[in-house]
C-alpha cells in the first residue's frame, strides 16, 4: 500500500542519516585520539631518556597550589566582569574577584578531577578547584598546562560519589621540563595542532546541525505526502 511505501521510504532516509551521524561521531573520536597521540609524542613518559638540556621535575618543584573558595549559586550571574571557574571551566560571573591580576592554571579538584584550564584575572576560583598560587621556576604557563593535560590526573582521583584529587597527588606528578625557549616552541606547535582540531570539530558541529535539519525535512515531506 501507499502507506507502507512511505514508511519504508522514511526508514530508508532516516537510516542514511543515522549512518552519517555514526561516521561523524567516529570522526569526533578520531580528532580526540589525534590530540592525545600528539600529546603522548610530545611529552615523554616518566623514566624515558630526555633530550639534552631537558630534565625531569615533580610539579611540586614547579609551583604551589591553593584551593579555591566557596561561592554561593545565588552570587553567580550569567554575565559580568569577573569570571567564576569551577572544576570543569567557566561557571558564571560575579562582582568581586578572588584573584586580581595575572594568569593562572585552574585544576579540577572535586567532580571533574584533573580538568585543566588556563585563566586570566580578575577571576574567582570555586572550592571544587585549585589553582597555581606561586611559581618556583621560570616556565611558560601554557607549556605547564599542556604537560598537565598529558598526565591525565583523573586517573589518580579518589573514587566515590564525588571523585576528588589532592594537591599532593599533583605535586608528585613528573613532567619533562625543557629550556624556556624550547617550551615556547612546543607550545606554538601544539597550539597550531589545537587550531586544526578546533576547526575540524566546528565542521563536525555544522554537520550535526545539517543532519538534524535533514531529519526534520524528511518528516515534514512525509506529512505533506511528498516522499
Amino acid at each position: 500500500s501507499e502507506q507502507r511505501r512511505i514508511v519504508a521510504r522514511i526508514e530508508e532516509l532516516m537510516s542514511r542519516v543515522r549512518e552519517a551521524r555514526r561516521l561523524r561521531q567516529e570522526a569526533q573520536k578520531d580528532a580526540e585520539r589525534l590530540w592525545q597521540s600528539v600529546l603522548a609524542q610530545t611529552f615523554p613518559r616518566p623514566g624515558s631518556e630526555l633530550p639534552k638540556g631537558w630534565r625531569w621535575v615533580r610539579l611540586g618543584e614547579v609551583f604551589r597550589l591553593k584551593n579555591g573558595k566557596f561561592i554561593r549559586a545565588g552570587d553567580l550571574a550569567s554575565q559580568g566582569k569577573v569570571r567564576v571557574y569551577g572544576s570543569n571551566g567557566l561557571l558564571g560571573f560575579t562582582t568581586v574577584p578572588l584573584l586580581t591580576e595575572g594568569k593562572t592554571i585552574v585544576i579540577g579538584r572535586v567532580g571533574a578531577c584533573g580538568a585543566i584550564n588556563v585563566v586570566d584575572a580578575p577571576c574567582w576560583i570555586s572550592d571544587n578547584a585549585m589553582f597555581v598560587a606561586k611559581w618556583f621556576t621560570e616556565c611558560d604557563i601554557e607549556y605547564i598546562a599542556l604537560a598537565l593535560h598529558s598526565i591525565d590526573l583523573s586517573l589518580f582521583a579518589k573514587k566515590g560519589a564525588q571523585p576528588s584529587i589532592s594537591q599532593e597527588v599533583v605535586y608528585n606528578a613528573l613532567i619533562p621540563l625543557p629550556p624556556l625557549a624550547e617550551q615556547r616552541r612546543i607550545v606554538a606547535e601544539l597550539q597550531a595542532v589545537q587550531e586544526k582540531i578546533k576547526a575540524l570539530k566546528e565542521a563536525q558541529a555544522a554537520t550535526e546541525a545539517e543532519l538534524k535539519g535533514l531529519e526534520k525535512a524528511i518528516l515534514e515531506k512525509a506529512f505533506r505526502g511528498e516522499l
